[in-house]
């Protein structure tokens, strides 16, 4: 087997999936794409010199000593607006990607090619979630300010790198899986919007519910086993991980009064959660190859004629 060096390895990969080369050739060379980095950045700017200023502020011309609290919040008012913008974004990314493709009768032509459906829902997805990974890179220099004044430890943005890269695939699995599954984009943008909607405010809507009418017939509070419910919530996931990184134990607390039982699940409850939404992607997108298949497609038609025979 012949070895591969570093350098070589974009190449190789985007010859194995050209259409993640062609996806990012067009998106990234936009005015809007350019647009998007900067009205990104220039917030997360401004709220970085904002707790600056708040942190290292003086008092008539005497420096203040350094507020690490400061520092901790803007840490995770970044970490909310980088799950923000993949909830705000993946969706309308990728939920127009295959529909888009119908759209415009391109589709047969693409599925034509020697690409397989999965190789095309691979690049679909990697590239359309692409996009929302460059503006976290890009934020990259403003949340080291974190780092650079303290408080914050380097492993943080590790595990912070990680959420956003799982949530990314999560979501775009959702978005990818309807964009094959409906004829138009607009409609798949909004179911798309809707299930990531359900899943961060949804879930915790469910959980009160099922909480509410388990008290009214059995007079007991404790949602129980609807909070495994949680664990397909990025939201939740985030907490999960910022508790665990700044040392609070209340969202072990809640979980385990909530019925609960199992410390195992509690414990790792963020690293469980990643390996739910993970596993429910990859199913996700096995299920859009199968949709996408022009022979399943050709199946599917046929058991439709007998049926109206």
């Amino acid at each position: 087997m012949n070895k591969v060096s570093i350098k070589e390895l974009p190449s190789r990969l985007f010859k194995l999936n050209p259409m993640i080369k062609k996806e990012l050739t067009m998106s990234v060379r936009t005015p809007k794409f350019v647009g998007r980095i900067l009205a990104y950045n220039t917030v997360l700017t401004a709220l970085a010199l904002l707790a600056y200023y708040a942190s290292f502020g003086d008092i008539d011309g005497y420096y203040r000593s350094i507020d690490y609290q400061n520092i901790i919040l803007l840490y995770m008012v970044i970490s909310f607006i980088q799950l923000g913008l993949i909830l705000f974004s993946v969706p309308s990314f990728t939920a127009g990607t295959i529909a888009g493709e119908r759209e415009k009768q391109t589709l047969d032509i693409l599925l034509t090619t020697r690409l397989k459906p999965m190789q095309i829902i691979l690049g679909k997805l990697f590239s359309s979630i692409s996009s929302v990974l460059l503006l976290y890179i890009s934020s990259l220099p403003i949340l080291g300010i974190c780092f650079a004044i303290g408080g914050i430890e380097w492993k943080s943005l590790f595990y912070l790198t990680i959420v956003i890269i799982c949530c990314s695939i999560f979501l775009g699995s959702i978005g990818i899986y309807f964009s094959t599954k409906m004829k138009k984009s607009i409609p798949a943008t909004v179911v798309s919007y809707a299930m990531s909607a359900m899943l961060v405010a949804g879930t915790f809507v469910l959980v009160l519910i099922y909480s509410i009418l388990k008290y009214v017939a059995y007079g007991n509070k404790e949602p129980g086993g609807s909070l495994y419910l949680l664990l397909i919530n990025p939201l939740m996931t985030v907490i999960a991980m910022m508790t665990n990184q700044f040392g609070s134990n209340e969202y072990k607390t809640i979980l385990l009064s909530g019925g609960i039982h199992n410390e195992f699940i509690v414990d790792h409850w963020f690293a469980i959660s990643l390996l739910v939404q993970l596993v429910i992607a990859a199913l996700l997108l096995v299920r859009a190859a199968h949709n996408l298949n022009p022979l399943h497609a050709k199946v599917k038609n046929k058991m439709k004629k007998k049926k109206k025979k």
